[in-house]
């Protein structure tokens, strides 16, 4: 029985540890904004080029190390990627991209939010990181993303 109790013990110990360095993950949605409209906000127009163009505003309610994801791809075919970290003191924190219409449905843009530490002068990355997904079609009305053919 104290085998069991220290194994038991020893599990318990061993997963509380190395929970703290999995990543998290959280679909953005709409509804997710509204519901947290003091975190988050997204705004999407249609530029005169056609292209769809996303603001997306991240409030923290202190310095965070955020790294901005964006894959856009048509199809499979990946055509631009971007990964942009950032050690942010910022309590606003705006990402600016744009993409056609066509791409919309395959694109991808994610931010990933991690606490920090200063390590004499330099920043270090806590493990454990959350991925705010941000399912971009949710946020685009349907007239955005009428195609010039189909008035």
């Amino acid at each position: 029985m104290k085998t069991i109790l220290f194994l038991v013990a020893v599990l318990g110990f061993v997963a509380s540890r190395t929970a703290v360095a999995l990543t998290t993950e959280q679909d953005i949605t709409p509804d997710y904004v509204r519901s947290h409209a003091r975190e988050f906000s997204v705004a999407v127009t249609k530029e005169k080029n056609g292209l769809l163009a996303f603001t997306v505003t991240c409030t923290l309610a202190e310095p965070r190390y955020v790294v901005a994801h964006l894959s856009v791809r048509s199809g499979d075919r990946l055509l631009a990627e971007s990964d942009t970290p950032a050690f942010t003191k910022n309590s606003k924190n705006t990402f600016h991209f744009s993409m056609t219409p066509e791409c919309l449905a395959t694109s991808a843009f994610t931010l990933g939010v991690s606490t920090f530490v200063d390590s004499g002068r330099e920043a270090v990355p806590v493990p454990g990181t959350i991925d705010y997904r941000f399912r971009l079609p949710d946020f685009v009305s349907p007239e955005l993303i009428k195609l010039p053919d189909n008035k």
